[in-house]
């Protein structure tokens, strides 16, 4: 109990940055606006946004979501909470595991990696799917291997109930994951595989799937869903070409990246022939995330985000080894050149700071100065590692973290727009209207989750006020003969207007 309390604290210090954002970022506001419409339908079958089904992804995020929702209100904060609690459990069985298998140092090491690793750093605090479905993806996999190595049937049962959950977060992406470590597995414990991890994966899927095809009644429906599931995974397949092939190497520059800083470790694990069963484990583990990254060469459109499953099993491959390295206290030459290395680029970027038009250049400074500051003082192995979970941390906070407040403030004016929107309607004492359009999930989420939103004009909308985009200088799908327009907002990238019904 004691571990899992440290661990949520580093856990909420480490991502403590991006998970405060007061903005939305990416895809949240949709994702939330979809389990939004959950808690107000009480449909926790079927996602819909603007009434309209959605079948791109199945729907446990959004039922982390609408829960969230349900205890801690409706915000970005309180929405990135299943994510960040996703992350700390990942942390918790990762250190579970390498103690038992290893020794405390490793295991420190291993759940330290798993928070604060820079990808999980990178893509972990947002509202988004990928955070957790990475954090059960891993613990399915991981969980699978010791329980299998142990023939422990109460651990495949969680390992299964942890796969259940990443599929009905986002569906077969994690058989990328999870192929050659199931293999394994099955080499190991065939029985306690087939009894125990299997009907724990798949029974809760095949109870989802079976209640949605209740719901969706008839064939045209069940089909047009398996078809847009089919799209979003391996018919993605079918748009490989010329580009997807020349992006080739940045994705293993991209896939290398997100192994750091294991990345030396995790070529002496897939160069290890060692027998013994937890060589194998850690083998089988590395050949996860490998698996993925040559299973993603052939899909188009890979962000970097859909290799996070595969970190945790990076970190757990190579937690052993990189906490034997720590043990001598001598550093190698090239460490020493890559720290100093380190200190004179962020000295020189220190210096030119103040002459870039980035606005207040404060947050910046500090963090290049207190990351150049760090390499100067790493005297030790151990302290290389500090500085590799460190200085991506401190970097978060300040730069990246500095840069996305002043786009926010730039460009992404949804926020302000709907501010002033929503003087408007009650100045004007409207309380019933309709969003018509596509007007952005951020727009559509500040103004009011609640609105009724539609793609398309309906004659028998009771609604006498309606809020649209103005397009190619028009409004979106209204009719001046029936609709008059009452007020216009524009801002940097959209604008939109108020229209009221002729009476």
């Amino acid at each position: 109990m004691r571990t899992a309390l440290v661990l949520l604290v580093v856990t909420v210090l480490a991502h403590g940055g991006t998970w405060t954002r007061p903005t939305w970022a990416g895809s949240e506001a949709m994702r939330v606006l979809i389990a939004h419409e959950m808690v107000e339908s009480g449909d926790l079958v079927v996602p819909r946004l603007g009434g309209e089904t959605i079948f791109t992804k199945p729907p446990a995020h959004y039922w982390l979501l609408a829960a969230s929702e349900r205890l801690f209100g409706l915000s970005p904060v309180a929405a990135r909470v299943p994510s960040v609690l996703s992350i700390w459990w990942c942390a918790c069985v990762a250190f579970g595991v390498l103690a038992r298998r290893t020794d405390r140092r490793a295991a420190w090491l291993g759940a330290c990696g798993v928070v604060a690793a820079p990808s999980m750093l990178w893509h972990g605090a947002f509202a988004e799917i990928d955070p957790v479905f990475a954090a059960t993806s891993a613990i399915a996999v991981v969980t699978l291997l010791d329980g299998a190595a142990s023939r422990s049937v109460r651990r495949l049962v969680v390992a299964g109930l942890a796969g259940s959950i990443a599929l009905l977060t986002k569906g077969p992406p994690l058989l990328m994951f999870l192929a050659v470590p199931f293999a394994v597995a099955m080499r190991m414990a065939p029985r306690q595989v087939l009894v125990a991890f299997i009907p724990a994966a798949i029974l809760p899927v095949a109870a989802w799937l079976t209640a949605l095809l209740a719901v969706l009644h008839d064939g045209a429906s069940s089909t047009h869903a398996a078809a847009v599931a089919a799209t979003e995974t391996v018919g993605r397949i079918a748009l490989f070409d010329r580009d997807s092939l020349l992006d080739l190497p940045v994705h293993a520059l991209r896939s290398l990246a997100a192994t750091l800083p294991f990345t030396p470790w995790l070529i002496a694990v897939l160069r290890d022939r060692d027998p013994s069963p937890w060589s194998r484990f850690e083998r089988a583990c590395a050949w996860g995330f490998l698996g993925a990254v040559i299973v993603l060469a052939f899909v188009p459109l890979r962000p970097a985000r859909y290799l996070l499953p595969g970190v945790p099993l990076v970190v757990v491959a190579t937690a052993r080894r990189a906490a034997a390295w720590t043990h001598d206290a001598m550093l190698p030459r090239w460490s020493e050149s890559m720290l100093r290395g380190f200190a004179v680029v962020a000295a020189l970027g220190a210096a030119a700071l103040p002459f870039l038009p980035i606005g207040d250049p404060s947050p910046a400074l500090c963090g290049v100065v207190a990351c150049g500051a760090l390499a100067v003082v790493v005297r030790t192995r151990a302290m290389v590692l500090v500085f590799a979970f460190a200085a991506p941390a401190i970097l978060l906070l300040t730069v990246v973290r500095d840069r996305e407040t002043a786009r926010s403030d730039g460009l992404r004016d949804e926020y302000r727009i709907a501010e002033l929107m929503r003087d408007e309607l009650r100045a004007r004492g409207v309380e019933r209207f309709e969003i018509w359009g596509h007007p952005g999930e951020k727009f559509a989420l500040a103004l009011d989750p609640g609105a009724v939103w539609r793609d398309r004009l309906e004659r028998d909308v009771a609604a006498d006020w309606v809020i649209a985009r103005w397009r190619d200088g028009q409004p979106q799908d209204l009719d001046p003969a029936t609709w008059i327009e009452r007020v216009r907002i524009r801002g940097h990238e959209r604008s939109f207007i108020l229209a009221e019904r002729r009476r």
